[in-house]
């Protein structure tokens, strides 16, 4: 508890480690049922450099027309993701998965891809840089010594129905990972693609994985399509930009 307490004081002393947060919950603030609707693009990435900042700004495209179309015109300067950050070797962590997420400015209202692919890597560099601080690290650290029992309960409390007026951090989820082509060394079979899908929670019903391995990208699209309107409709926005800012899709 005195860890917590002097994690939480520091934390306070470092202040705001994320982006402003949005303040526009759009059409994907609600709470998921049971319905999924799943897409997945094997993209040819071949020549394209840092595929993974240029998927991202297909994506922030694909977000904000789509919101333009069903009404929400404002959305292109507020969009947002959240994004995962790979936890540096010197942080102990016990899970399998050393990542932590961030609220990433999209930059949508930058009109050129290329220069909103730089935006939004340039935000991801200042947001990891700000993030891995011993202050802000501190609460990992402290994670992992609490009981299991009190993480468990203060996540139960944690969760909530977002406001339909309140601020969101991200308005869909981008998990990544970027490996090389000798990656896939010893598979035996011809490469096609890998994927995976972020898990829907009660303020994101549309989230997205990226898989970059040599130059095949893979997305990996998941929505609740009782709450995103017209899922088939934000697909082909998607399409169109990922074909115009990343590369041929299989």
């Amino acid at each position: 508890m005195a860890r917590s307490a002097r994690a939480a004081i520091a934390f306070r002393r470092h202040g705001d480690i994320d982006p402003p947060r949005t303040t526009t919950p759009l059409i994907y603030t609600a709470v998921p049922h049971r319905d999924r609707a799943v897409e997945i693009l094997a993209v040819d990435g071949a020549g394209v450099a840092d595929s993974l900042s240029r998927t991202l700004a297909a994506i922030s495209s694909a977000l904000a027309d789509h919101a333009h179309v069903h009404g929400d015109a404002d959305a292109r300067a507020a969009l947002a993701a959240y994004v995962t950050l790979v936890l540096p070797p010197s942080i102990p962590w016990s899970s399998t998965n050393r990542f932590v997420s961030a609220a990433i400015p999209f930059h949508a209202d930058v009109e050129d891809t290329v220069e909103r692919a730089r935006a939004i890597r340039a935000s991801v560099s200042e947001t990891r840089k700000r993030m891995f601080t011993p202050e802000y690290l501190a609460r990992y650290e402290v994670v992992e010594e609490l009981p299991p029992a009190v993480v468990s309960r203060l996540i139960r409390r944690g969760v909530r129905r977002p406001q339909a007026d309140g601020p969101v951090g991200g308005h869909t989820v981008v998990s990544s990972a970027v490996r090389p082509a000798t990656a896939l060394g010893g598979i035996g079979h011809a490469y096609r693609f890998s994927t995976g899908f972020p898990m829907l929670t009660p303020g994101i019903v549309l989230t997205h994985s990226v898989a970059v391995i040599g130059d095949h990208v893979t997305i990996g699209v998941l929505a609740d399509p009782g709450v995103l309107p017209d899922f088939a409709g934000y697909v082909a926005r998607l399409r169109d930009a990922v074909r115009r800012d990343v590369g041929h899709i299989h």
